[in-house]
């Protein structure tokens, strides 16, 4: 995943697109620098979010795409040692996740 593509007047990716919300979202909940956030951030260790902060990004995210990020899910697997927390909580990583619950909310919305 990448930050270029679609410049003016081209047709911005889904994926760029999922990542610019979420960086928005980090600026105006955390204050966080936007020239910091990149895909290969960590919020933790490169933005200095602690978890009430990232709760707060989830929910504005949630309210903002229409989702619900697992955010207890995602803790609970780090604290039961599931998944590596250097790369589980870096942007592409949280970026991926999301783009997968908005494909969940679609085919949802699609059927019958």
């Amino acid at each position: 995943m990448t930050e270029s593509g679609g410049g003016a007047g081209g047709a911005i990716t889904l994926p760029l697109d999922v990542f610019e919300m979420v960086a928005q979202t980090m600026v105006e909940e955390c204050d966080v620098p936007r020239e910091k956030i990149t895909p290969e951030a960590h919020v933790v260790d490169d933005l200095g979010l602690d978890s009430l902060a990232f709760l707060d990004v989830c929910y504005a995210l949630d309210v903002k795409l229409k989702i619900k990020i697992p955010f207890e899910e995602w803790v609970n697997n780090v604290n039961a040692g599931k998944v590596d927390t250097r790369t589980a909580f870096t942007l592409k990583v949280i970026v991926a996740e999301i783009e997968l619950l908005l494909k969940q909310r679609d085919q949802e919305q699609l059927q019958p």
